[in-house]
């Protein structure tokens, strides 16, 4: 009977289904996208932690160090639709250049 000893040992892990939270039309968006539509909504240039604060409000995922994910996403972005305007700053390609560099100061 060697090796039955523990054969009903973990019979029940698992065996209850896992309540999902219901999914939010935000918490299932790309952070890249959420940072785009935040930028978008706030009109203006922002730095990537206030860019950060507000993507990890609307999304319910977090990473081990999410400024620097953000930025890297912000950064590497192949659409081209985020634009540094200034050390940590980004803003939206489709906002004119100057106005961008206004409201960053």
């Amino acid at each position: 009977m060697k090796g039955n000893k523990h054969k009903d040992r973990y019979k029940n892990v698992g065996s209850e289904p896992k309540k999902e939270q219901p999914a939010t039309e935000q918490s299932i968006l790309p952070h890249r996208e959420i940072a785009y539509q935040v930028l978008k909504d706030n009109g203006k240039p922002m730095h990537y932690k206030e860019i950060t604060a507000e993507v990890l409000k609307r999304s319910k995922s977090v990473g081990t160090t999410p400024q620097n994910s953000i930025f890297s996403r912000l950064i590497t972005d192949t659409q081209k639709r985020f634009v540094k305007t200034a050390k940590g700053t980004f803003g939206l390609t489709e906002w004119n250049s100057k106005e961008a560099e206004k409201n960053a100061k």
